[in-house]
């Protein structure tokens, strides 16, 4: 009698779970995006030209006389399962005394001994003294040959005197599973 006892609550949780609807996993992408402080991730193009620039915690502002050019470079990985970033943005601004035009370029693509498999796509954004800082933005449709994704970017600004590069944005979508 125990023995057939014991079958019954195991029968039962049987007989339940074949009444339970079937759910099928799918795969789940989300949207993210991405913000890294320029003084963080960004640095002088020459050595020279780092005097001129001030790291301070909203932003790496040119305070020299002539304009310095700085490379930034995303912290992670963008080719991880293909992912790539959908926008990349530069938010820049102007503490000068009249509107400032700031150009940076977007490289995508490797470096690999003597040969570059890389693309530059120039943008150029007006900076307004006392104003919210203006964005500079590049999708794939801008870059030569229109990918689906930028997948390993970085960016190189023009800073001219009295300027800042805030920060830098990426947008892209993660699968998650399910």
């Amino acid at each position: 009698m125990t023995a057939t006892l014991h079958r019954i609550p195991a029968a039962f949780g049987l007989l339940l779970a074949s009444l339970l609807p079937v759910v099928t996993a799918a795969a789940a992408d989300v949207f993210r995006y991405d913000q890294q402080g320029a003084s963080a991730i960004c640095q002088a193009a020459l050595s020279a030209q780092a005097a001129n620039l001030r790291a301070r915690p909203l932003g790496l502002t040119n305070e020299g006389t002539e304009t310095t050019f700085v490379t930034c470079t995303f912290q992670g990985d963008d080719t991880v399962g293909g992912r790539g970033a959908t926008q990349i943005e530069a938010n820049v601004s102007s503490s000068g005394t009249g509107a400032t035009l700031i150009n940076c370029t977007l490289v995508n693509g490797v470096a690999s001994g003597a040969s570059t498999g890389a693309t530059y796509t120039t943008r150029s954004a007006s900076a307004f003294p006392n104003e919210p800082g203006s964005s500079i933005a590049w999708l794939p449709a801008d870059l030569p040959a229109a990918p689906p994704r930028i997948s390993l970017p970085a960016i190189q600004c023009g800073l001219p005197p009295a300027t800042t590069l805030h920060y830098l944005g990426r947008y892209y979508e993660e699968n998650i599973g399910s």
